[in-house]
């Protein structure tokens, strides 16, 4: 699949998605904290990323935002990360303003691994 800002912001609201959900079933009170921030803030990385994207290019999106992933949600925020560091060059377009966004959004995701990791 190519990678676009489309996919991008879908995969980035399934994760919230999903990350809300195991926020809400954990027993573990350090996963229910780093779930918690995660999709309080991957929602909001996405949108920035999007508002820029049709800012700065003048096109529409119209991401297909559906549950993209039956994996356990840190393999999901795993394989984000990868898709997003992969793919950052071709997802940039040869904007370095909106390779920073997106970079910022690669940030939330390793955040959350990181706490999810080694709680």
């Amino acid at each position: 699949m190519k990678p676009t800002i489309e996919l991008l912001v879908a995969r980035a609201f399934a994760a919230r998605t999903a990350a809300h959900e195991a926020h809400l079933r954990t027993r573990s009170y350090a996963e229910h904290i780093a779930l918690g921030e995660f999709y309080a803030s991957v929602g909001e990385a996405a949108d920035a990323v999007a508002e820029f994207f049709v800012g700065a290019f003048g096109k529409e999106l119209a991401p297909a935002v559906d549950t993209l992933s039956a994996l356990a949600v840190k393999d999901q925020i795993q394989n984000d990360l990868e898709f997003l560091e992969e793919n950052l060059d071709e997802l940039s377009q040869g904007s370095e303003s909106l390779s920073n966004k997106i970079q910022e959004l690669i940030a939330v995701y390793a955040r959350a691994l990181y706490f999810l990791r080694f709680k």
